[in-house]
């Protein structure tokens, strides 16, 4: 635990519980992790946001494919004896702990979602939750460099398609959200200075392709604030729903974080960006 934490004061009874109940090969057990102080700030709120999705959502469906799970930075429960043999956490990745999500799924083991909330502190903070995210998100660079460094003999170890889960869960979340301002900046372009640069774009994009692209902006984006409300409403959120409409904000302030985080992967790799609480 996270000296800021609130667990649940029946979450080592029921990780105890737990244990009894999952199959052996299940060593790790996830809680879920949301916020305390959601309604601090429009930043709060949107961390809030994609904290539900992420773990009440997104981490229960890859359970629910007996995929492997990049654990959050607090509240795993492990069978201690399975951890050593692991070696417990790389101490030079500054994601330590989704890294040792993949490392033990690639063992053959497997990580279950406990219904039991752990309550953090948001950062209220710009430059603070500047600093976190592109922290985190050089560590999950960090973590699918280290595991595809032999990439056939990950596809081997991870099982095949469960290699294709992780590439688009860890490789793929990297690379859209750096590409994901030069595509905004490519959309609002062709609208707003279609005389300049309308031509140049619509090389780039056959009809085919502009069709397939026009479709994902509108019904991808869609999809995507719908998951959001999902999230909130599975966690009787009902006061963050509105917000999600802004949720693009939040993404360009990511997109910021992992330039930043790919800077530092090439020239402070192990420098750990503290968070003040």
């Amino acid at each position: 635990y996270d000296a800021e934490d609130i667990p649940d004061p029946l979450q080592l009874k029921k990780a105890y519980l737990a244990f009894q109940k999952v199959d052996k090969d299940v060593i790790c057990l996830q809680a879920k992790l949301n916020y305390y102080n959601p309604s601090h700030n429009l930043l709060t709120r949107f961390f809030t946001a994609e904290y539900s999705l992420w773990f009440d959502i997104t981490l229960t469906g890859l359970q629910s494919i007996s995929t492997s799970i990049p654990l959050g930075g607090t509240s795993n429960h492990f069978k201690t004896q399975d951890l050593k043999k692991l070696q417990g956490w790389d101490p030079f990745n500054v994601t330590e702990d989704a890294d040792l999500g993949i490392r033990l799924f690639k063992q053959g083991y497997k990580t279950a979602m406990i219904d039991s909330t752990t309550l953090e502190e948001a950062n209220s903070r710009f430059g603070n939750w500047m600093r976190q995210r592109s922290r985190w998100l050089k560590g999950y660079m960090q973590t699918y460099l280290v595991h595809t460094r032999e990439l056939l003999g990950f596809s081997a170890k991870a099982q095949g398609i469960h290699s294709i889960v992780f590439h688009l869960i860890i490789g793929g979340k990297i690379a859209f959200i750096l590409i994901n301002p030069i595509l905004w900046i490519a959309t609002i372009s062709y609208f707003a200075l279609y005389a300049y640069v309308g031509a140049a774009i619509e090389s780039l994009y056959p009809s085919v392709v502009f069709y397939m692209a026009v479709t994902s902006l509108i019904f991808g984006n869609f999809l995507f604030l719908y998951y959001y409300m999902i999230g909130c409403a599975k966690r009787n959120q009902w006061s963050l729903i509105k917000y999600v409409f802004l949720i693009p904000i939040y993404w360009l302030m990511i997109s910021i974080a992992a330039v930043i985080a790919l800077y530092q992967l090439l020239l402070k790799p192990h420098y750990w960006e503290k968070t003040i609480h």
